[in-house]
């Protein structure tokens, strides 16, 4: 059985969920992903070799000449569709008409707000009607019908409790390989010296810096902290980018900023931070979202620092710390109770590592996956 995954773009992160669950799903099925370009694979992914990646150049002139390009590259006898966008659930929906396959809906955001933002009612109401907008397939008006035609899908799957209780369906965490992400495979000392940070305790964030990830907070953190050798570390930085420039800026002190870095190097880059920082800011996006990177950092024994936001209490319940979002004084304190108890740090990041295996690795989540693909295929 093929399982082909659509997703919205094979050019920036909406790939990297559609990654995860190729992964997944490959050791039952034959997987492959196909999506539009817009310059290229993403970065980080841009070497693998072990997903078959397929993808037509996005042309928003002639947009519906590219979505049906796309759908001949569609082989699947499961089309799993990554996100609510006319570009990947739309096309999914018009194949699985044409062909009677089964389909499959994966949301891991609030796509809609990440749309809309904090609009006005004026500003949506002529967003939603302005027909210029028409060809661009990610307008607000076309994610909120393929919002409305959800019921199509055969199954669905989410990342959050949050998600769950909007649209249903089955939580599939950003499950992780743990044996590829094993902390006795890279010591912290060597990636350190490799990446310049010998004898520096690392505070890390990485992922895309944006305001609802609360970056600066951890970095107000750091800079309040007197001790010379604690360094915030900031990975991931479009340095084209307004925001990671004014953090690079502002920080430039206290902290380093590495750009997006390759999938393959993640277990080395992550391993050299003695704790990591997931900030995250009480939006309605980002309660909506469950961060990929702490399960990065449980699975590599990693101590954690989350904000009461989203699942992260969940996920990190007896195995890192949560403080209050938006609270880079709380940060600090939890930042000098782990540099001051080893014992402390190195017992929470057995139970990470050991809760990690046991709910979010590959192992786990995808014999749920497996489920899912047969009772919508065999039904």
């Amino acid at each position: 059985m093929k399982i082909t995954i659509i997703t919205p773009l094979v050019s920036n992160n909406c790939l990297g969920r559609a990654y995860i669950l190729a992964q997944m799903l490959q050791k039952y099925f034959d997987t492959e992903i196909v999506g539009f370009s817009m310059g290229g694979i993403w970065e980080p992914l841009k070497e693998v070799e072990d997903i078959k990646i397929k993808s037509v150049p996005l042309d928003r002139k002639h947009l519906w000449r590219s979505i049906k390009q796309l759908m001949e590259m569609i082989e699947g006898d499961v089309i799993y569709a990554s996100k609510l966008y006319l570009v990947s659930f739309g096309v999914a929906i018009l194949q699985s008409l044409k062909t009677s396959r089964p389909l499959v809906l994966d949301i891991d955001d609030l796509d809609i707000l990440d749309i809309m933002g904090d609009a006005s009612w004026l500003k949506r109401l002529y967003i939603y009607l302005d027909p210029r907008r028409l060809q661009n397939p990610f307008s607000p008006i076309y994610t909120l019908l393929m919002e409305k035609l959800r019921y199509l899908a055969d199954a669905i799957t989410v990342s959050s409790r949050f998600l769950q209780k909007k649209y249903g369906g089955t939580i599939i965490p950003h499950a992780r390989d743990t044996d590829w992400l094993n902390p006795s495979k890279y010591p912290p000392e060597k990636a350190k010296k490799k990446y310049g940070l010998e004898g520096k305790k690392v505070v890390m964030f990485y992922g895309t810096p944006r305001p609802h990830k609360g970056v600066e907070d951890m970095l107000d953190a750091v800079c309040q902290i007197e001790d010379p050798s604690v360094i915030g570390v900031v990975g991931g930085v479009n340095k084209k980018d307004p925001y990671c420039r004014y953090l690079m800026e502002k920080y430039k002190e206290k902290a380093v900023f590495f750009p997006v870095q390759p999938f393959s190097t993640l277990p080395e880059f992550v391993s050299m931070a003695d704790v990591v920082v997931i900030p995250q800011r009480k939006t309605l996006y980002a309660m909506a979202q469950v961060p990929a990177k702490v399960f990065d950092a449980m699975a590599m024994a990693k101590p954690v620092i989350a904000t009461n936001v989203s699942d992260l209490p969940h996920i990190l319940e007896g195995c890192g710390i949560i403080v209050p979002p938006e609270c880079p004084e709380e940060i600090k304190n939890a930042l000098i109770k782990i540099f001051g108890d080893k014992t402390f740090v190195r017992k929470m990041g057995i139970r990470a590592r050991r809760k990690c295996i046991e709910n979010y690795s590959y192992q786990v989540c995808r014999k749920k996956l497996k489920e899912i693909m047969e009772k919508v295929l065999y039904k």
